[in-house]
Protein backbone atom coordinates (compact mmCIF):
# COMPACT_ATOMS: atom_id res chain seq x y z
CA UNK A 1 0.00 0.00 0.00
CA UNK A 2 1.36 3.38 -0.63
CA UNK A 3 0.52 6.44 1.60
CA UNK A 4 -1.89 9.20 0.18
CA UNK A 5 0.48 11.84 -0.51
CA UNK A 6 0.05 14.92 1.91
CA UNK A 7 -0.49 18.65 0.48
CA UNK A 8 1.59 20.83 2.01
CA UNK A 9 0.05 23.30 4.46
CA UNK A 10 -1.24 26.43 3.37
CA UNK A 11 0.49 29.78 4.67
CA UNK A 12 -2.15 31.49 7.78
CA UNK A 13 -2.62 34.33 5.51
CA UNK A 14 -3.56 32.52 2.58
CA UNK A 15 -6.00 30.06 5.05
CA UNK A 16 -7.90 32.79 5.89
CA UNK A 17 -8.07 34.30 2.29
CA UNK A 18 -9.89 31.48 1.68
CA UNK A 19 -12.73 31.64 4.65
CA UNK A 20 -14.01 34.94 2.54
CA UNK A 21 -17.08 34.27 1.02
CA UNK A 22 -16.25 33.79 -2.72
CA UNK A 23 -17.54 35.56 -6.21
CA UNK A 24 -18.77 32.30 -7.85
CA UNK A 25 -19.31 32.14 -11.89
CA UNK A 26 -19.54 28.39 -12.33
CA UNK A 27 -22.94 28.49 -13.01
CA UNK A 28 -22.13 30.24 -16.36
CA UNK A 29 -20.82 29.79 -19.44
CA UNK A 30 -16.90 29.21 -19.95
CA UNK A 31 -17.46 32.23 -22.74
CA UNK A 32 -19.17 34.31 -20.15
CA UNK A 33 -16.16 33.85 -18.05
CA UNK A 34 -13.83 35.13 -20.28
CA UNK A 35 -16.10 38.50 -20.74
CA UNK A 36 -16.66 38.57 -17.26
CA UNK A 37 -12.39 39.04 -16.66
CA UNK A 38 -12.38 41.10 -20.09
CA UNK A 39 -15.09 43.79 -20.07
CA UNK A 40 -17.30 43.69 -16.82
CA UNK A 41 -14.69 43.76 -14.10
CA UNK A 42 -12.72 46.59 -15.73
CA UNK A 43 -16.09 48.31 -16.17
CA UNK A 44 -16.70 47.93 -13.03
CA UNK A 45 -13.60 49.14 -11.07
CA UNK A 46 -13.79 52.04 -13.18
CA UNK A 47 -17.01 52.81 -12.00
CA UNK A 48 -16.19 52.34 -8.43
CA UNK A 49 -13.37 54.89 -8.94
CA UNK A 50 -16.13 57.61 -9.74
CA UNK A 51 -18.48 55.88 -7.26
CA UNK A 52 -15.88 56.68 -4.32
CA UNK A 53 -15.45 60.00 -5.92
CA UNK A 54 -18.69 60.25 -5.02
CA UNK A 55 -18.57 59.37 -1.80
CA UNK A 56 -15.99 61.37 -0.82
CA UNK A 57 -17.75 64.57 -1.94
CA UNK A 58 -21.31 64.06 -1.16
CA UNK A 59 -20.97 62.15 2.14
CA UNK A 60 -19.66 64.23 5.57
CA UNK A 61 -15.96 64.12 6.66
CA UNK A 62 -15.41 60.79 9.02
CA UNK A 63 -18.03 58.91 6.95
CA UNK A 64 -17.10 59.68 3.78
CA UNK A 65 -13.43 58.05 4.48
CA UNK A 66 -15.01 54.75 6.04
CA UNK A 67 -17.34 54.69 3.71
CA UNK A 68 -14.51 54.70 0.48
CA UNK A 69 -12.53 52.12 2.48
CA UNK A 70 -14.93 49.70 3.10
CA UNK A 71 -16.20 49.68 -0.05
CA UNK A 72 -12.54 49.08 -1.79
CA UNK A 73 -11.70 46.07 1.00
CA UNK A 74 -14.41 44.76 0.10
CA UNK A 75 -13.81 44.33 -3.74
CA UNK A 76 -9.81 43.43 -2.88
CA UNK A 77 -10.97 40.68 -0.52
CA UNK A 78 -13.10 39.39 -3.08
CA UNK A 79 -10.78 39.54 -6.34
CA UNK A 80 -7.62 38.46 -3.75
CA UNK A 81 -9.87 35.34 -2.37
CA UNK A 82 -9.98 34.09 -6.29
CA UNK A 83 -6.50 34.87 -7.37
CA UNK A 84 -5.60 32.88 -4.41
CA UNK A 85 -7.63 29.89 -5.70
CA UNK A 86 -6.22 30.43 -9.19
CA UNK A 87 -2.81 30.09 -7.58
CA UNK A 88 -3.29 26.87 -5.79
CA UNK A 89 -5.02 24.90 -8.41
CA UNK A 90 -2.17 26.25 -10.72
CA UNK A 91 0.30 24.82 -8.06
CA UNK A 92 -1.61 21.50 -7.63
CA UNK A 93 -1.92 21.15 -11.20
CA UNK A 94 2.08 21.06 -11.57
CA UNK A 95 2.61 18.95 -8.21
CA UNK A 96 0.17 16.47 -9.91
CA UNK A 97 2.16 16.47 -13.48
CA UNK A 98 5.17 15.87 -11.83
CA UNK A 99 4.11 12.66 -10.56
CA UNK A 100 3.16 11.32 -13.99
CA UNK A 101 4.52 8.95 -15.18
CA UNK A 102 4.38 8.55 -19.06
CA UNK A 103 4.70 4.63 -20.61
CA UNK A 104 6.02 5.33 -24.44
CA UNK A 105 6.38 2.05 -25.31
CA UNK A 106 2.56 1.44 -24.49
CA UNK A 107 2.12 4.73 -26.39
CA UNK A 108 4.15 3.70 -29.31
CA UNK A 109 2.35 0.52 -29.99
CA UNK A 110 -1.03 2.01 -29.46
CA UNK A 111 -0.30 4.74 -31.93
CA UNK A 112 1.70 2.27 -34.44
CA UNK A 113 -1.87 0.49 -34.63
CA UNK A 114 -4.07 3.25 -35.18
CA UNK A 115 -1.45 3.97 -38.03
CA UNK A 116 -2.35 0.56 -39.54
CA UNK A 117 -6.16 0.71 -38.93
CA UNK A 118 -6.44 4.11 -40.85
CA UNK A 119 -3.74 2.70 -43.40
CA UNK A 120 -6.04 -0.44 -44.15
CA UNK A 121 -9.04 1.68 -43.95
CA UNK A 122 -7.23 3.74 -46.79
CA UNK A 123 -6.46 0.80 -48.72
CA UNK A 124 -10.43 -0.22 -49.03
Amino acid sequence: MSEPEQKPKLPLAWRVILKFPRLSLDGFSDRFHGFFWIVILPVFLFCTFFGNLLILTCIPVPFNVGTAVAVDMLIAFLLLRILVERVIKAYESIASSASFKWDMEKSLEDYMRILKKNGNDEKD
